[in-house]
């Protein structure tokens, strides 16, 4: 059994390592607790509740807030207090630069939204506020070859390009071949299997979109039923100076892995935040929501400048939880990435393999501590390609079906006072020069640490030797380890040409 001195208090959706990582003996690791619900897991995959709660709700309500509900707004109302208006995007076409947004509870079933001032997006005290890529669909008929059929489905023009909206076919896994397709559908809030034929969407828990005849095929019997078709790529495109989006809900938006090909710049994720005609954001804020169910990725950013990931949920979602690009000075902290890639996105190792719980990519000076990244189809966290100097900190990484942390191709990172447990790649994979691995527990991964030279070299990489890597008091065990606590004090400079340590 598995015990550890590593001690983790909690508040609301912080976490806070109590006490360093410097004894291993086996029974229980103490994990984390987070104010969300499903709560991180030290035994097996938890089982989602159909809709998870949001965490932290109540933030202050500035005098000149815009309000959203969508019971009571109309249409015609200023927005102003007692006045509301009943969507977010006509609370975003009201508000002036600078103010506020605050949303009443409810599902909003609106997406495609852009916006370019500086604004605050929070639910009012205690709402449980959902943005949702879904329409409820009706008018099916019975089909003539078993199941059920919707006419002219309103899921037309997610993505019509077939493995075209991909990077490549390579990112298709031929067991999951229907990843490419970002339509999901809902039956009373519980997803369905999407698959390739009429047939097989006869019967069961199974759909079809015909994307010729524009006509959705289902198994189960929608009498009485509630089924949402995915009709949104996205929620938002954020693109101003800076901005506030805290306690909110993002689910179900049919996003895709490469957009590039079939809508301009949108990134691929539910929620975009990138650079516009004003220049690199700073400061962004990314608060207490919940990422759920997109159909890829749940969030991305991109040139951006000190953007804060905070207390965030990332469940489920169809690629990666959160992914960031060309970006300086990131902090992540005290989020949850759990069970993403649900879709089964290829991840054996190639040009185009793109997947972990959270990917980043040429960012500069990241803080990621405190994290939770569990049960991920994927890596827990990889940085690739000229990351530089970015800092992993008192994070739990456990049950990821790749590594717990892959720092790629990238200079000068800190591996620090990690628990990582349990994930069927390396612990920890290093293929980076001045990279320090400090004061980490790592147990029963497939490699603890694992190193490697990546064959790309200079000038196409100025990061592909790994060389003057230090290795300090990293703790080591394996679940065939009689004595379950090998200690690892070692120190390694100018290495090269070494498989593992």
């Amino acid at each position: 059994m598995l015990a550890t001195s590593a001690l983790f208090r909690f508040n609301s959706n912080k976490i806070r390592l109590a006490a360093s990582l410097s004894v291993l003996t086996i029974a229980s690791f103490i994990i984390p607790s987070f104010a969300l619900s499903p709560k991180p897991s030290n035994t097996a995959p938890p089982a989602l509740p159909v809709i998870p709660a949001i965490g932290s709700t109540s933030y202050p309500v500035p005098s000149n807030s815009i309000f959203v509900d969508q019971n009571i707004g109309k249409t015609t109302n200023s927005g102003l207090v007692g006045s509301p208006v009943p969507t977010l995007a006509l609370g975003i076409s009201k508000a002036k630069d600078g103010d506020t947004i605050v949303v009443s509870s409810g599902v909003y079933r609106e997406g495609n939204l852009s916006f370019y001032k500086r604004l605050t997006i929070q639910p009012a005290t205690g709402a449980q506020v959902w943005f949702d890529g879904t329409t409820i669909a009706t008018g099916w008929v019975s089909d003539s070859a078993g199941g059920f059929k919707l006419i002219n489905s309103p899921s037309q023009g997610l993505c019509t390009a077939g493995t075209g909206c991909l990077d490549s076919p390579d990112q298709i896994d031929p067991l999951f071949p229907m990843a490419w397709s970002p339509q999901m559908v809902f039956v009373d809030d519980a997803p369905m299997k999407e698959v390739s034929t009429r047939s097989a969407a006869a019967s069961g828990n199974n759909f079809y979109y015909d994307i010729t005849n524009k006509t959705l095929f289902i198994g189960v019997n929608p009498a009485g039923k509630k089924v949402e078709v995915t009709t949104q790529r996205k929620f938002a495109d954020v693109s101003s100076p800076t901005a506030t989006i805290r306690g909110i809900g993002i689910r179900r938006y049919g996003s895709i892995l490469s957009p590039a090909k079939v809508q301009d710049n949108y990134h691929g994720s539910a929620l975009q935040i990138s650079q516009g005609g004003s220049g690199r954001p700073t400061n962004v804020l990314v608060e207490n929501n919940v990422f759920f169910q997109n159909a890829s990725r749940g969030m991305s950013i991109s040139y951006n400048d000190s953007p804060v990931v905070r207390g965030n949920a990332f469940l489920s979602n169809g690629s990666n939880g959160f992914d960031v690009f060309s970006t300086n000075n990131l902090l992540a902290e005290e989020n949850l990435i759990r069970q993403n890639n649900t879709e089964n996105f290829n991840t054996t190792n190639g040009q185009f393999d793109v997947i972990a719980g959270s990917k980043m990519v040429k960012v500069i000076n990241g803080v990621v501590r405190n994290n939770v990244a569990e049960y991920n189809n994927g890596s827990g966290f990889w940085c690739d390609l000229a990351c530089v100097g970015i800092k992993y900190y008192n994070n739990v990484i456990h049950d990821n079906t790749k590594h717990g942390i892959f720092y790629e191709l990238s200079d000068t990172g800190t591996i620090a006072s990690n628990l990582i447990y349990n994930n069927k790649g390396a612990g920890v994979k290093l293929c980076s020069p001045n990279t320090k691995v400090v004061n980490n527990t790592l147990h029963n991964n497939s490699q603890n640490i694992a190193i490697f030279e990546d064959p790309r070299t200079p000038p196409t990489d100025p990061y592909s030797n790994s060389r003057n890597n230090r290795f300090i008091n990293n703790i080591l065990s394996s679940s065939n380890d009689p004595n379950h606590q090998t200690k690892y004090l070692l120190e390694i400079d100018g290495f090269k040409n070494a498989d593992s340590v």
